[in-house]
């Protein structure tokens, strides 16, 4: 589904898991009914990347398709409204086990 590195990969599964604990969830299928799946950039580099790698990691998820950067963010207030894909979390679903077996691993 998603030709990822091995950082997109990570960077992926920590911003399904930040959707998780938006909405109390335990898997990334938890999505499925309840769409939480707002995203943002700074929760990469609350994870360990730069700005600037997280910058690029996340500019390369939304070229592959994982998520959805909003471009005009002065009408939201501030809000997060970029927001991760459908077949991301479904994707993350088959990588979780990994995830959490490594202690959901930083940068």
């Amino acid at each position: 589904m998603f030709n990822f590195t091995q950082n997109e990969k990570l960077a992926a599964l920590h911003l399904v898991d930040e959707c998780l604990d938006g909405m109390c969830g335990d898997r990334p299928m938890d999505l499925e009914h309840d769409q939480f799946t707002w995203c943002h950039v700074q929760v990469l580099t609350s994870m360990g990347w730069s700005k600037h790698e997280a910058a690029g990691t996340y500019g390369a998820l939304s070229e592959k398709g994982a998520l959805w950067i909003e471009k005009d963010v002065n009408t939201h207030d501030g809000a997060w409204v970029d927001t991760i894909s459908n077949d991301l979390y479904h994707w993350a679903e088959s990588h979780w086990d990994e995830f959490i077996a490594n202690g959901k691993p930083s940068k």
